[in-house]
């Protein structure tokens, strides 16, 4: 009775467990029926992304930063009146007196070599177009009261108005070795107020390396030149260790004549030493110099130097120093007495 009791019960729970689980479990022993897997479409459905919104992103704007301009210098310390002497007063080739209205100019025989760093170029690339602003003359020099003084002279046109709109300056030797040592050169003095002594656009340059002129000083080498020139800025438009260290302006008697102004502290003590001049078209190149080693002679007009002048001593023989007296040695009786001038020869007078 029992027995039949126990299978009825087991027969109900069966029938249970069938109803709520839809189908019979399996076995022990035998495979789980595969899992379903839903259902794949033939096509799937692509999803649409939504529209992506450019945004413009402006540029980051940087900031600008605007100079502090410096401060304009403050003179207290002004050349007096220039004082020049009549030893330091020499004369450069003046092409301009060959020259008749209408036709070329003509550079005189000895006024132009090259090779020996005498420039005599007034006239443009064509050799017809003169320029009498670029055309030395005359260069003088004196000192004063703590203060060196230079004056240049140009051509005088008369067919054509003087204006000294180019570039004008002075170079000087210290140590007398044929190299220049110190540029002092001013751009446009026509722009100056008239006769008044201005730093505006006046500079100083040094040669600290000492290769102005390159292997051969004076001369134009056959090497290029590998050297710095004039290296060392000492002074523009008033700006440097002393704002008063050197000026310029047309001079007051003569509006064809540019002066210089320049204290003694810059050279260092020297009174001995080599000066000559320069008249540019175009500015000047400090680091270019001698122009003779560093620019074709063939491209190069419009460019005007002196002769060389020493002051303090004697003259004496060096390159391209200006023609100056030779007292002759003294004479035996009943022979020629000569008096010889460098670069023009002698003249004798015989008994």
């Amino acid at each position: 009775m029992l027995r039949i009791l126990k299978i009825i019960i087991f027969v109900l729970v069966l029938g249970l467990l069938t109803a709520c689980d839809g189908g019979l479990p399996f076995m022990p022993g035998e495979d789980a029926p595969a899992a379903e897997q839903p259902a794949i479409p033939d096509t799937a459905t692509a999803t649409t992304l939504p529209t992506a919104t450019t945004t413009t992103i402006p540029p980051t704007e940087v900031p600008r930063v605007t100079p502090t301009p410096l401060p304009l210098p403050v003179h207290t310390d002004f050349p007096g009146g220039a004082i020049y002497y009549d030893v330091q007063k020499v004369s450069d080739c003046p092409s301009g007196g060959s020259r008749k209205e209408g036709e070329p100019v003509y550079v005189g025989t000895g006024c132009d070599v090259w090779e020996q760093n005498i420039l005599e170029r007034p006239l443009d690339q064509t050799l017809v177009g003169y320029n009498p602003n670029l055309d030395i003359v005359q260069q003088q020099f004196g000192n004063y009261g703590g203060w060196y003084y230079a004056r240049m002279l140009v051509y005088k046109d008369p067919f054509t108005t003087t204006d000294l709109n180019n570039a004008y300056g002075i170079e000087i030797d210290l140590d007398i070795d044929n190299d220049g040592d110190l540029l002092v050169y001013v751009i446009n003095p026509e722009s100056l107020e008239a006769a008044e002594w201005s730093a505006e656009r006046v500079y100083v340059w040094e040669d600290r390396d000492d290769d102005v002129g390159g292997e051969t000083g004076v001369a134009a080498d056959d090497e290029p030149f590998e050297g710095t020139g004039y290296e060392v800025k000492l002074f523009e438009s008033g700006y440097g260790d002393d704002p008063d260290l050197a000026w310029a302006r047309i001079a007051p008697a003569a509006n064809y004549a540019v002066e210089f102004a320049f204290k003694d502290e810059l050279l260092g003590g020297k009174s001995t030493f080599l000066w000559w001049m320069w008249a540019s078209k175009d500015v000047f190149f400090p680091g270019m110099f001698d122009y003779v080693d560093t620019m074709p002679a063939e491209e190069t007009y419009d460019l005007d130097n002196t002769c060389r002048w020493l002051f303090g001593i004697p003259p004496q023989d060096l390159a391209n120093i200006c023609p100056y007296y030779k007292p002759p040695p003294e004479s035996p009786p009943g022979q020629c007495v000569c008096t010889c001038i460098t670069g023009q020869g002698c003249q004798c007078t015989c008994p």
